[in-house]
């Protein structure tokens, strides 16, 4: 199923194809589907909080935690 990101001023929205060609928002990522979104969406809000190499290695970190459940 195609699927489409798109993080505006409203947040993160992640869309799939439907079967007549439209997009249509969905709560997960089928692209995905161990990502949760909820804690993505959050690592983008804090984004400007802090320096660009802290908030990398703290999204590695994250990440890497992610890795070991799948």
């Amino acid at each position: 199923m195609p699927e489409v990101w798109r993080h505006d001023k409203d947040g993160l929205h992640v869309l799939h194809l439907t079967s007549d060609g439209t997009y249509v928002e969905q709560e997960h990522s089928a692209s995905f589907p161990f990502l949760p979104l909820d804690q993505f969406r959050e690592f983008l809000t804090r984004r400007n909080e802090t320096d660009e190499t802290t908030w990398i290695r703290s999204f590695r970190a994250w990440a890497a935690t992610l890795k070991r459940d799948v």
